[in-house]
């Protein structure tokens, strides 16, 4: 039997293995899908000999930590200076970055076009850089970056800037909103008026305050989930050398959403 699994901290409410066993279920694939919580990550290479592994994806805070350890890496972990996903192929570790893939479906399936618009991203870390990678190659006609703590020879803006500024697309990559603290917004009310699309990495709860206050404003809002399972979905093509029909992407989208208890503000 094949083993997988997500290495990181605090992972006790990720719901990655309920998206993997189910992708199991469906593909009748023999595997299991564990979570490694460990205090730090010196050697991958001795991680995955030690627990056996065929391939891992990596979160918070180890995405950068394991990237500088392995020689060999795909355009998008080059990139956007991260890794999620490691596939051990013979003696060696490939790294792969399958957050763009999780996003390029999100908004393939939300219908969303990000060509020829301006695009403002709350944030600055990893995910952010999945965003504008996103962004550039799908030709938004600007990207800026949103932080508490701008840098201005980086395209980065204050929150104060962001009232007086012109935008279309806001994306939320920062864990404001997230649940415990579901009654939090990174924007408010004004910032949002100004948009005309939402994106919410965050899809615990399915709808943020920064997604309750666009919907009831009358803009296209859209949640993490369905990125969190397509990314997923791409680690296991990696990981077995296989190409799932986008069908089962939807098809494991509505079960774990039937099966995740989903805050509620």
């Amino acid at each position: 039997m094949a083993k997988f699994g997500l290495l990181g901290k605090k992972l006790s409410h990720s719901i990655s293995p309920l998206i993997h066993d189910i992708i199991f279920d469906i593909t009748g694939f023999c595997g299991t899908y564990e979570l490694y919580e460990m205090g730090e990550v010196t050697n991958i290479y001795e991680i995955f000999n030690d627990l056996d592994l065929l391939g891992l994806n990596v979160t918070i805070p180890y995405k950068e930590n394991v990237k500088v350890q392995l020689k060999n890496l795909t355009k998008e972990a080059i990139y956007i200076g991260a890794v999620n996903t490691i596939l051990k192929k013979e003696a060696e570790l490939i790294g792969s970055n399958t957050d763009y893939y999780g996003f390029k479906e999100m908004l393939q399936v939300e219908e969303i076009d990000i060509s020829g618009k301006r695009v403002a991203i709350l944030g600055t870390g990893g995910a952010a850089k999945t965003v504008e990678f996103y962004a550039k190659k799908h030709n938004a006609a600007d990207i800026f970056y949103i932080s508490r703590t701008p840098d201005k020879t980086k395209q980065e803006f204050s929150y104060e800037d962001l009232k007086n500024m012109r935008y279309e697309i806001l994306v939320n990559t920062t864990p404001v909103g997230m649940y415990p603290n579901i009654l939090e917004s990174p924007v408010d009310i004004e910032v949002i008026k100004n948009a005309d699309v939402l994106i919410d990495l965050i899809y615990n709860p399915h709808e943020t305050k920064f997604l309750k206050l666009g919907r009831e404003h009358g803009k296209i809002c859209c949640n993490g989930l369905y990125m969190l399972i397509a990314q997923a979905i791409k680690a296991q093509e990696i990981w077995q050398n296989l190409s799932f029909d986008e069908e089962i992407i939807k098809e494991i989208h509505t079960r774990v959403k039937h099966s995740l208890k989903i805050e509620k503000i």
